[in-house]
């Protein structure tokens, strides 16, 4: 009789575990939409962000420095532009599929690829925008240049140069991260929160 009655005690707390499976794998595939959705419009956002301020930058710089100076920044902001639309449209590629858990893990992962490969570009990137224009405005049309090397010497007139470019590299790595955090940081922590409750559920 006892048995019996714990057979069937196992039987149906086995069929309620059966019965709310469904239900707890549906509501983390809602969630896991809702969240990489919710990341994709806010890294579209910033990214076409960055076309009016490539526009502002252009014209100023056209005005205020040269135009010639103003095409090469132009190119160069376009690029970026479309590098990240390039790693979101891979990233928003991603299908959810029959399982979740590795939907969301491979999603996280893409955005970890993306960022690290963002923040190479910025770090050679942002003395590459600053450098040049920072030259030409305080060398070119001063004449500074000549002055410089003479007085500094040629050797130290070039380490000063590359250890500005080191300092902009550094800014730019750090204001990337930062920014990353600060825009994405809620979404990347639910997500990381949420792939540890799949993994805790699957133990």
């Amino acid at each position: 009789m006892d048995t019996s009655i714990e057979s069937l005690w196992k039987k149906g707390f086995l069929e309620m575990e059966a019965l709310a499976a469904p239900k707890v794998d549906n509501l983390y595939r809602q969630k896991s939409k809702l969240l990489t959705e919710r990341m994709t419009r806010a890294q579209k956002i910033d990214n076409w962000g960055l076309l009016p301020v490539t526009a502002l930058i252009a014209v100023l710089v056209a005005v205020k420095i040269h135009w010639g100076m103003s095409v090469y920044l132009t190119v160069i902001l376009t690029a970026l532009f479309l590098y990240n639309r390039r790693c979101i449209r891979r990233t928003e590629g991603l299908k959810i599929g029959d399982d979740v858990y590795h939907y969301l893990v491979g999603y996280r992962e893409r955005m970890r690829i993306n960022q690290r490969r963002i923040s190479r570009i910025l770090t050679i990137g942002v003395p590459l925008v600053i450098l040049p224009v920072y030259y030409y405005m305080f060398f070119i049309q001063t004449d500074k240049a000549v002055q410089a090397i003479e007085s500094q010497g040629l050797g130290l007139f070039v380490l000063l140069v590359v250890g500005i470019g080191l300092l902009l590299s550094l800014m730019g790595y750090g204001a990337y991260w930062i920014g990353t955090r600060v825009v994405y940081g809620r979404i990347i922590r639910r997500m990381d929160q949420m792939i540890m409750d799949m993994e805790e559920l699957s133990a």
